[in-house]
């Protein structure tokens, strides 16, 4: 399997600055994850960001190798609330029309937001399966494939038997998992294991550091995994 390694604008506040685009055009980094909340709208931080990445990418100065779609309740996949859901899935599909310059092969979806009360659980995750599969043509349209990522705390698909429900509920190489190494909680001894249990699925990884009791993106090497 080829590794490709990336980093996440995330990082670096998710907004391009024209300093930050000096430094990269010094930099051996080219290969990113793009958050696509960054690129949207008409503020000047959203145009200038726009600008700059597309010039990097022009340049050849940077690679977009995943794209994060936005997260948080206007995008939520997972609302309860149908007629609510179904305008969240024809944004996430105007977006990755409306932004086909900024859309990576590889495309990072949360499947919900939180808190999700226990009862509503199951709910929650049929309705992202809903989202999913109206999501699906686009995703082929523009020859990119989702991610659904693990997520922390209450989130839906917090735990692998979740997240796996969701992407066994479609036979298509479209849909994959990214597996947060953060998002596990104080799970962090079971991480070789849950790789061996999502590697049919698995297409990305978040990689980074933590406490091992709640999500902290550091650095590897500043937390306790155990990367050996």
């Amino acid at each position: 399997m080829k590794k490709i390694y990336a980093a996440s604008m995330a990082v670096f506040g998710s907004y391009m600055t024209p300093n930050l685009a000096a430094a990269f055009r010094h930099s051996k980094l080219h290969n990113i994850e793009v958050v696509m909340s960054a690129i949207v709208g008409d503020s000047p931080e959203a145009v200038e960001n726009r600008n700059l990445l597309y010039e990097l990418k022009q340049e050849g100065v940077l690679k977009f190798v995943s794209s994060h779609i936005p997260y948080g309740s206007l995008w939520d996949p997972a609302c309860l609330d149908e007629t609510e859901r179904k305008k969240i899935s024809a944004r996430i599909r105007n977006l990755l029309l409306e932004y086909p310059d900024f859309v990576a092969p590889d495309l990072t979806l949360h499947a919900g937001t939180e808190p999700t009360a226990p009862h509503e659980r199951e709910a929650r995750i049929s309705q992202a399966c809903r989202t999913i599969e109206e999501l699906l043509p686009t995703v082929e349209q523009i020859n990119s494939r989702i991610n659904v990522e693990l997520l922390p705390r209450s989130c839906p698909c917090n735990c692998e038997e979740e997240l796996l429900k969701v992407v066994q509920t479609f036979n298509t190489p479209r849909l994959g998992i990214n597996f947060d190494l953060n998002h596990i909680m104080d799970r962090y001894r079971e991480i070789p294991d849950l790789i061996e249990l999502f590697s049919p699925w698995l297409n990305a990884c978040h990689v980074n550091d933590y406490d091992g009791v709640d999500e902290q993106h550091w650095r590897p090497g500043n937390g306790l995994q155990d990367w050996q």
